[in-house]
């Protein structure tokens, strides 16, 4: 068993059946990983890790605080999201952004990451702008996020279809087009701004910039972490 992301395994004493039962699974034992060792009098053959991903309901840790502004400004109340926590659960991302403090069993890994996406996102926003534009970028960037997102919602209706599944009714591929159309024209939309700025141009190129540079962050993590999951089965079919 290896509670360090498999860097190091010990022995489970006791266990010498093909099978390893675990009860009473708690959240702090997410990302352990398992293995087996096979002895003769030959020699020995370890198999691959196996990792176990326990789920929980999500917690608040952090509460909103109060806020005081002056007429006029803007104020922006947020809270930060576990997805690349969930997404190394889930293999869609290195196990990296899963793991948990060895004290505090928070994902501190994923914290850190968006802290600095955060940081990132703040400082390219406040670069030669006033506070209302800065604001306008930030608040921009982060709604085509969201709207990506639900672009690829709207969109499995629509061509999920092809993968082997069964075709959407009518009625639910109506209204995914509909939701395509008009997400599609956020996207778009918020690449403008709406309070006046220096350079209207320079605005659109950060917005895309930011978006658009996160994103093949993004898409680098998932292909590595496929191509790392892919090799991993094949060692495991020539092993067997």
């Amino acid at each position: 068993m290896s509670t360090n992301g498999g860097s190091t395994f010990s022995d489970l004493g006791g266990q010498t059946s093909t099978t390893l039962s675990l009860s009473n699974v708690a959240l702090s034992m997410n990302t352990y990983e398992y293995r087996a060792v096979f002895t003769n009098p030959v020699g020995t053959a370890t198999s691959t890790a196996a990792t176990l991903t326990v789920s929980g309901i999500p917690t608040v840790r952090t509460q909103p605080q109060n806020v005081t502004a002056s007429t006029g400004s803007s104020v922006l109340f947020t809270a930060t999201t576990r997805m690349p926590m969930v997404a190394g659960w889930d293999s869609l991302l290195p196990g990296w952004f899963a793991r948990l403090h060895p004290r505090y069993r928070t994902p501190v890994n994923s914290i850190v990451f968006i802290g600095l996406c955060a940081l990132a996102f703040a400082a390219a926003g406040m670069v030669n702008v006033g506070e209302q534009e800065a604001f306008q970028l930030i608040d921009n960037a982060a709604g085509i996020f969201y709207g990506l997102t639900y672009l690829v919602l709207f969109a499995v209706p629509l061509v999920g279809w092809r993968a082997g599944r069964e075709r959407a009714p009518l009625w639910l591929r109506g209204l995914a087009v509909a939701g395509l159309a008009t997400t599609s024209l956020y996207v778009v939309l918020s690449v403008l701004p709406i309070v006046d700025v220096a350079s209207r141009l320079a605005f659109a190129f950060k917005i895309i910039f930011l978006v658009a540079g996160e994103n093949a962050i993004g898409v680098a993590l998932y292909v590595r972490e496929r191509r790392r999951a892919a090799a991993a089965t094949v060692a495991a079919s020539l092993v067997t």
